[in-house]
């Protein structure tokens, strides 16, 4: 298994935690803490890139440059992390 390193974003509501990645559309996790809503995260995302190669054998999307990533001045957030997800190391072949 090889690594590769995206931008998340986190977000606090009422009821806990958001994280998202902008890299991985969908890939959208919760928790009672903002940690909690990162480690579901990135296995959320390993399954996304796994899946998606499965489908369509597309390789994983390279990451964001974090001062490239848009800030939603209305939503709640808390902070951006850079998150490791694990994926296929034949996943990365040609990158």
């Amino acid at each position: 298994m090889a690594l590769r390193y995206y931008w998340a974003i986190v977000e606090k509501s009422t009821d806990g935690f958001y994280a998202f990645l902008p890299d991985l559309p969908g890939a959208v996790a919760a928790g009672e803490s903002a940690e909690e809503a990162q480690r579901w995260l990135a296995e959320i995302a390993a399954d996304y890139i796994r899946d998606a190669k499965e489908r369509g054998g597309e390789n994983p999307p390279a990451a964001t440059k974090l001062e490239d990533i848009p800030h939603d001045h209305e939503a709640p957030e808390c902070g951006r992390v850079l998150l490791p997800v694990e994926i296929d190391s034949q996943a990365t072949a040609g990158i």
